[in-house]
């Protein structure tokens, strides 16, 4: 499936090219392609919110079982989990709670605490209210689910679930993406490395003689050519 997906992007940018050729501005064109992020195979899943529910931390509602409330929940982002803590009263008994519920189970690789936030790019719970009270960091082959029914923390990815998943640790190598730029102003034959989502724009600005000077990315100018 994944091959197939590739395919089509690839024919739909045949089709964007072949486009600009008929509208007569193909040599005025830059075309740059880019994603916002990679993907990693997973053989099981881990559910934190049934050993939430199982320690009394969050309940069901009998009827839908929806998650009726908790005093700690896991919201999940396919690769990590963002845990919230809910009780202010007893944030701290909970947090414990659940850093012993977590630590050592299989396919856990870490449970990342508010002071190791930025140093991965998140905001810290103390200025930004959204962000999580601790992040479930699974181990290689493992992704996060919000399931909160069921008996059981590990589950196998069948036939009838996701395979891939994005929203691993920026780190991880996996969550790599695509760019490729090409066209007026683009050099030619030109490999880079790495380059950062956030000098996207600015380099796109630059490409149609503008500047973001508010832009915390930067222009890509060893990719471009001295004419804009």
């Amino acid at each position: 499936a994944s091959y197939t997906a590739l395919a089509l992007a690839d024919f739909h940018v045949g089709q964007l090219l072949e486009a600009l050729e008929t509208a007569g501005i193909r040599t005025n064109a830059a075309v740059l392609i880019v994603a916002d992020h990679g993907f990693a195979t997973a053989t099981n899943v881990l559910q934190p919110n049934v050993l939430f529910r199982q320690a009394g931390l969050l309940e069901l509602a009998s009827a839908s079982q929806m998650i009726l409330k908790a005093r700690a929940q896991l919201v999940p982002e396919g690769g990590t989990g963002m845990i919230y803590l809910t009780d202010s009263q007893n944030r701290a008994a909970d947090r414990q709670q659940v850093v012993e519920l977590l630590r050592g189970k299989e396919g856990v690789a870490d449970i990342l605490e508010p002071g190791q936030f930025a140093a991965l790019g998140f905001p810290s719970p103390d200025k930004n209210p959204g962000m999580a009270d601790l992040v479930l960091v699974p181990k290689d082959g493992y992704a996060v689910s919000g399931t909160a029914t069921g008996d059981d923390f590990v589950v196998a990815v069948t036939g009838s679930m996701n395979q891939g998943y994005h929203g691993y640790l920026a780190s991880n190598p996996k969550m790599n993406a695509v760019f490729v730029a090409s066209g007026r102003g683009i050099k030619r034959g030109l490999k880079i490395g790495m380059v950062d989502n956030i000098d996207v724009a600015p380099t796109m600005a630059r490409l149609l003689g503008h500047e973001l000077p508010g832009a915390e990315g930067k222009v890509l100018s060893e990719i471009l050519t001295t004419a804009p």
